[in-house]
């Protein structure tokens, strides 16, 4: 048995075991219905405009072209076997995106916890929902995270988000969250993934490429709108007001003013370089704008888990996990339409739990911590430990003569730094009111008397521990661009190490 395997806990082993056995039972024994209707587009796709106008399994194909086109291999071998496949790689995507939104919470991706976290999130409702459809949600939540995590450590990135807004429409709101957070490149990079495979699309089936985009773009009669598992407002709306065409056209302002909202506040968590809290609220202002979120769309609870236990909030991670398992929409009664009775409004509360949560979860986030980056000297650096409270903790790490800390809302009494300092002495840093004391390269006394210029670093998730030279210069990949080190973005010292690297004095670079 591989060693990744023996190193956490039988029982965890033992469920996760047992839920793949599951899976590939469930995949030989039972036609899951979506995935049903992917194959049978993949075939109709090959007639053209067929594909949106004849139903497959009593359902109609609501995905762009292109994706029609991706599904077509899945009818070149038996149903079963390309069931089991797609399930087995639907897994496969959930592994790798457990490890990114571990790596990103700064919570350790070795095997073992990401396979801990495989099988912990197995149990939730939208993840075996998923499953049990045989849907594409994982495979699409993937790729974007792929994205995430090269855009997070400074790499092109963008084509993978293209590539998914191509398939299913709504990754496209990862898109608006590049460009809000300025990173034009990876934005234009999924601009043009997107307009290659539909264009591919397009001429390979122009006559079902020509209906999709002219006629059922953004046409939501084809699903069942009111039916409970569809999590949006407009769903929740739709089962308020009795059906969809009864919603009032004023809502259209709701999911704009929700969109520019979320986006403003995920582009300001990226441009604190705190992608994992970045892509939690664009995924929670995706499903909150769609006119359909069915409840395996999400999938995004993943990494929204991941991001609460970053933040310490253990309880909140525990409730939330217990929610998404238990999904209680599908066992919630379902009284008459009688909006004048408070019991049938408390009945839509739980009807509507993962909106309900989603909301308290933006709200949450919604305080964006502190300047991204602020020089503190002199009385202006004793006022900004003053300010931070007894309650701020401040871990940090040392380069040369330079400290870089990065503030926590829940730590110790006063500001405590520890590090690698110049000529790899040991540095320490204690705050505590308006005094601060410090040791850089053997001086000790006052912060500002030691020459130790502090560079509060106040996102969340941000630096961890950075590789010094003998000289105390950091080391950072080759083509790492120096205005990211301007803005206190320093790499971990496992990235700098892994490529080529060179040294930096930050002094200079940030001078």
């Amino acid at each position: 048995m591989p060693t990744c395997l023996l190193s956490f806990p039988r029982g965890v082993r033992v469920l996760l075991a047992i839920e793949l056995v599951a899976l590939v039972v469930f995949a030989a024994v039972y036609e899951s219905l979506d995935f049903s209707i992917y194959r049978g587009g993949g075939a109709a796709v090959l007639q053209d405009a067929q594909l949106y106008l004849a139903q497959i399994d009593e359902h109609w194909f609501t995905y762009p072209p292109f994706a029609a086109l991706l599904f077509t291999p899945l009818t070149w071998v038996p149903e079963t076997a390309a069931r089991l496949c797609w399930d087995l790689a639907s897994v496969a995507a959930l592994a790798y995106s457990c490890r990114v939104g571990l790596r990103l919470a700064g919570l350790g991706a070795r095997p073992p916890a990401v396979l801990a976290a495989v099988a912990a999130t197995l149990l939730l409702e939208p993840v075996w929902h998923t499953l049990f459809l045989g849907q594409v949600n994982l495979l699409l939540m993937a790729l974007v995270l792929r994205d995430v995590e090269r855009v997070s450590s400074g790499r092109p990135a963008g084509m993978w988000i293209g590539l998914a807004a191509a398939v299913k429409l709504t990754p496209a709101v990862f898109v608006l969250l590049l460009l809000a957070a300025g990173r034009a490149r990876s934005a234009r990079n999924a601009v043009v993934a997107f307009v290659a495979a539909s264009a591919a699309a397009w001429a390979l089936a122009p006559g079902a490429s020509a209906t999709f985009w002219g006629r059922y773009l953004g046409d939501t009669s084809r699903v069942g709108a009111t039916y409970v598992s569809n999590q949006s407002p407009f769903g929740v709306a739709a089962r308020v007001f009795g059906r969809a065409a009864e919603v009032p056209s004023a809502y259209l302002l709701l999911p704009a003013l929700a969109g520019a909202l979320g986006l403003a506040l995920a582009a300001a968590y990226a441009r604190r370089e705190d992608w994992l809290a970045a892509v939690v609220v664009t995924a929670a202002t995706g499903l909150a704008v769609s006119p359909i979120s069915w409840t395996h769309h999400w999938v995004w609870v993943v990494p929204a888990l991941a991001l609460l236990l970053r933040e310490g909030r253990r309880r909140a991670a525990l409730a939330g996990f217990a929610l998404f398992a238990a999904a209680p929409m599908w066992w919630a009664p379902g009284p008459p339409r009688e909006p004048e009775r408070p019991a049938w409004w408390l009945s839509q509360l739980v009807a509507d739990a993962y909106l309900v949560a989603a909301v308290l979860l933006l709200l949450l986030l919604a305080r964006v911590p502190g300047p991204a980056l602020a020089r503190v000297e002199g009385d202006q650096r004793r006022k900004h430990l003053a300010d931070r409270g007894p309650d701020d903790g401040v871990r940090g790490v040392v380069v040369g003569r330079l400290a870089l800390v990065e503030h926590h809302e829940r730590g110790a009494r006063g500001l405590r730094g520890t590090g690698q300092g110049g000529g790899g002495q040991h540095l320490q840093g204690r705050a505590d009111g308006e005094e601060e004391v410090a040791r850089a390269g053997g001086v000790e006394g006052p912060g500002e008397d030691a020459g130790v210029e502090v560079l509060a670093e106040a996102h969340r998730g941000g630096l961890e521990h950075a590789a010094t030279d003998e000289a105390g210069r950091v080391l950072v990949p080759r083509d790492y661009p120096l205005e990211r080190l301007a803005h206190g973005d320093v790499p971990p010292a496992t990235q700098a190490l892994g490529f080529p690297h060179r040294p930096v004095q930050l002094e200079d670079e940030l001078r």
